[in-house]
């Protein structure tokens, strides 16, 4: 991919996500994302400002697709700065969905000026836990549950790489409910299944 970025601002890789079947209206389509997101999450030394890794498009809120799902699909694509190319029947998405899919703070963390992909600090058979360096010192992070149960999760911010003294504290917002708590060191947090937990972190 290293020819690819004279050619166009962004490129589509991987595997196209999986369509709506009118005929299965039902049939679940998550493994298609988190399919395109492991093809592409490894990508990030190809994209710069200007050229982006395309995982292709979000159906968020389509058939498919429980609302659980719909959160992972966005924090996970905003995560790799990944284009926001929405494909789902708008006339159809519920007003949860809407909500989701329109959540200003999650396209802010897409959107961030410094355009650095996520990286996987962490991963266990049913848990990813991503860390994205932002614009301004700011940091966004990220825990999907991949797996059929809950979670409970807890991150010390030392396992992200901060220092593990008490020199280290975070004011931490969460990006679903938009309550912030100051002078963290630890993220604590209950993960429904093929959900995804974001925060926007900020060193104190």
């Amino acid at each position: 991919l290293d020819w690819v970025r004279g050619y166009g601002q962004l490129w589509r890789e991987g595997s196209d996500i999986m369509t709506f079947d009118p005929k299965h209206p039902d049939a679940s389509r998550f493994h298609s994302v988190l399919w395109n997101y492991a093809y592409n999450l490894p990508l990030g030394r190809f994209q710069t400002p200007g050229n982006w890794d395309d995982p292709d498009f979000i159906i968020g809120g389509d058939g498919g697709m429980s609302l659980a799902e719909t959160r992972s699909q966005l924090a996970l694509w905003s995560m790799m700065s990944a284009p926001l190319i929405l494909s789902s029947d708008v006339t159809k998405l519920s007003p949860a969905a809407l909500r989701i899919l329109g959540n200003r703070e999650l396209i802010r963390i897409d959107q961030d000026p410094l355009g650095r992909m996520a990286t996987l600090v962490r991963r266990t058979p049913t848990m990813d836990v991503l860390l994205k360096p932002l614009a301004g010192g700011d940091y966004a992070v990220a825990v999907l549950d991949r797996g059929p149960a809950p979670l409970a999760v807890e991150l010390p911010l030392s396992s992200l790489g901060f220092a593990a003294d008490n020199a280290c504290s975070m004011s931490v917002r969460n990006l679903w409910t938009h309550a912030t708590a100051s002078r963290q060191r630890l993220l604590k947090v209950r993960v429904a299944p093929h959900d995804t937990a974001i925060w926007r972190l900020h060193p104190a």
